[in-house]
């Protein structure tokens, strides 16, 4: 999903990009191998399991827009920050991180594993082990949802202050913030945009972006110099 399109898209153009995750020992987990490496993409850091088959999602394209996400989870369960990490410390990582300048994770609300304190332990962790200093952290979010054992900000909430730049499509934004859904295919006014961004930018998130399907995006920076 989004790991893997960001990656492409890097690799297109021109940049050194490569993908952690699991996939299962399947036909589906060799078929994005083979479409990461016709991408130009390093899959070195992808672990294969046995116990679960590869993650298989229907993302359908509303005519507003909008999207949904139908989803088989399986072997995405399995994805915690340890065994993210240590894919990332395994000797074979050097080559794929090396001169590695940001970190992408993508749809932790469909990661179960990787949520909350994990979340922020990985995004804590990691630039170490890419080179130290200066490498930016990014979210990108799908499947934004409350469960009943924790709200959808909960999900993200230890981790918000690590997270140089969210993204967030106007429905995830608004379970966020926990207000009624706002109609994309109307004009969506600055001051209902703000007060979406507000609060996750008062939590420490540095740049918030809010797609609106065919009204492009809305920014928000913080006015944080730290």
């Amino acid at each position: 999903g989004s790991i893997s399109n960001t990656a492409a898209a890097l690799a297109t153009l021109g940049a050194r990009a490569a993908v952690l995750g699991v996939v299962g020992d399947d036909g589906h987990g060799a078929e994005l191998r083979r479409q990461w490496a016709a991408a130009g993409v390093d899959a070195s850091l992808v672990v294969t399991t046995t116990e679960r088959s590869t993650s298989l999602a229907v993302l359908p394209v509303f005519a507003g827009g909008g999207r949904g996400c139908w989803v088989d989870l399986s072997a995405n369960e399995l994805l915690d920050d340890g065994a993210a990490l240590a894919a990332m410390r395994a000797p074979a990582a050097a080559a794929a991180l090396g001169g590695c300048r940001a970190i992408h994770v993508g749809y932790p609300h469909l990661l179960a594993r990787l949520q909350g304190d994990a979340l922020r332990n990985l995004l804590e962790t990691a630039p170490a082990l890419l080179g130290g200093g200066g490498v930016v952290r990014s979210v990108d979010l799908n499947g934004v949802a409350d469960s009943a054992d924790r709200s959808a900000l909960d999900v993200l909430a230890p981790a918000l202050p690590l997270i140089d730049l969210l993204h967030a499509n106007l429905e995830e934004a608004c379970v966020l913030a926990g207000v009624p859904p706002l109609d994309e295919d109307a004009a969506v006014d600055d001051d209902a945009l703000r007060a979406l961004a507000a609060p996750l930018l008062a939590r420490g998130v540095a740049v918030v972006a809010i797609t609106l399907a065919a009204a492009a995006a809305y920014i928000a920076v913080t006015d944080d110099d730290a």
